[in-house]
């Protein structure tokens, strides 16, 4: 299966039909990341042809060439919303972009009162909801606020807001519930401030808790969140290292400190619990927008009706670097449907005000070093009272230990053959290495720096 024409990041990705009943995959986002902006393609509207497997450049240029836009898609439309927007997409801001493919056409909706860029959004019985995100020029701390978008009347009504500010953050839905899984705290459009936050918010009692067991390794980037066999998968993503080093816990480095995941998490709200989807993407990426679709010809492991979800371009390196042209698929294989119960009652909201909304969650007592960023275990109110208990019938979850212990290991348990992944890579497999390569260029100069580094201390000794 085809590459794209040219790298792209930040990206937001829907499958719809075309005007000939054609299943297609449209990707909008930034062209080129860390250079110049290029106007002419920062517009471009790609669409590949799955079943075909070609990629063509719709005619239609979207009003705004926006980034870190969330979206989803209703009635064969694929809506995204926020973004950085304006020269150099430096200005976050509340707009909302509908793509037609029948008519190949962008029109505008009514702007979100959230004006924001890197949220995350869901859509549930043909509303699409959007939360989250840093707003101004990217410099502020992100938002809790959320909203809801009613297609048929083209309005949008305010909810309830997130018991903790991200932007971000992985969002999906189970039809009866919003899920908000990690993201940022940190003020302004930077990979600061990763947290593993579990946020659910009930649509039929408009209420939010964030009482469930945490994402194992705190990160953001990652896209929509993708239901399938009744479980939640975050793809991905971005964390910063707590010191400069060449290796972060699970994740595929640069020249800097910044990591970058291959991993799939999954989360079954039935037990509150999370695994790991083996064997994970084929390349690390973030700014990504993974869809569900119908199956390209051939693809294996994806027989009769089976969906699959697509991931293309986004970041392979941390920050703004790395952007790739790149496309992948992943198979589902032996996913067992589990069934909803219900959760328990929204713990009480967090008082902190928007000057403070960076700061880590307040937590009873003193706080230090790697748990500085985790909310509590068992959240408290403003006067002290006890949040609610988990879900009946189950223990508490026990506290986790820092992300990349040997401690933590138990608690992740990886079910191999549940996922097939197929690399849909630039022309030529040799491109997917250069990275790998890379990192071993800069170990074996850190190696070689502290192997000098040794001696000058043994000469000067003696």
């Amino acid at each position: 299966m085809s590459s794209l024409p040219f790298i792209m990041g930040e990206v937001s990705s829907e499958v719809l039909q075309d005007a000939s009943g054609n299943p297609v995959l449209v990707v909008v986002g930034r062209h080129n990341a860390g250079s110049p902006n290029t106007p002419d393609t920062d517009y471009a509207t790609m669409i590949l042809n799955i079943t075909s497997n070609t990629w063509y450049r719709s005619p239609a240029n979207r009003s705004y060439p926006a980034d870190h836009m969330a979206g989803g898609a209703i009635n064969n439309k694929m809506l995204v919303v926020g973004g950085f927007v304006g020269p150099g997409q430096a200005q976050a801001a509340g707009v909302l972009q509908i793509y037609d493919p029948v008519a190949d056409t962008w029109t505008l909706g009514a702007p979100c009162p959230v004006a924001s860029a890197a949220g995350g959004s869901a859509v549930v019985n043909g509303s699409l909801y959007y939360c989250g995100g840093v707003n101004k020029g990217g410099s502020l701390p992100p938002v809790k606020d959320c909203a809801r978008y009613d297609m048929d009347t083209n309005n949008w009504t305010s909810i309830a807001p997130m018991p903790y500010a991200v932007h971000h953050p992985s969002m999906g839905t189970d039809g009866e519930r919003l899920y908000v899984f990690g993201g940022r705290t940190s003020s302004g459009n930077s990979v600061l401030g990763p947290v593993d936050y579990t946020q659910i918010y009930d649509i039929a009692s408009g209420t939010w808790s964030a009482n469930y067991t945490r994402l194992p390794e705190r990160r953001g980037g990652m896209g929509a969140a993708i239901l399938h066999g009744g479980r939640l998968h975050v793809f991905g993503g971005e964390t910063r290292c707590s010191t400069f080093r060449l290796t972060c816990p699970n994740a595929t480095v640069g020249i800097d400190d910044e990591g970058v995941f291959t991993r799939i998490d999954r989360y079954d709200p039935a037990t509150d619990s999370w695994d790991l989807a083996d064997p994970g993407m084929a390349v690390p990426r973030h700014g990504i927008w993974p869809t569900l679709g119908p199956a390209p010809p051939g693809a294996p492991g994806a027989a009769g009706p089976s969906p699959v979800v697509y991931v293309c371009a986004g970041g392979d390196l941390g920050g703004r670097w790395g952007n790739v042209e790149a496309c992948q698929y992943m198979t589902f294989d032996n996913d067992a449907t589990t069934p909803q119960v219900p959760l328990p009652a929204p713990p009480n909201p967090d008082t902190r005000s928007a000057a403070d909304a960076d700061a880590p969650p307040p937590v009873p007592g003193f706080q230090s070093g790697e748990e500085a960023g985790r909310p509590p275990a068992a959240p408290q109110g403003p006067s002290g009272e006890p949040a609610p208990l988990p879900l009946p019938g189950r223990a508490p979850p026990p506290p986790q230990a820092p992300a990349g212990s040997a401690e933590a290991q138990p608690n992740r348990t990886i079910n191999a053959g549940n996922v097939s992944v197929i690399e849909l890579l630039r022309s030529g497999d040799a491109e997917v290495p250069r990275v790998s390569i890379m990192h071993l260029h800069w170990a074996a100069l850190a190696w070689g720096l502290l192997l000098l580094a040794q001696l000058l201390k043994q000469l000067l000794g003696s």
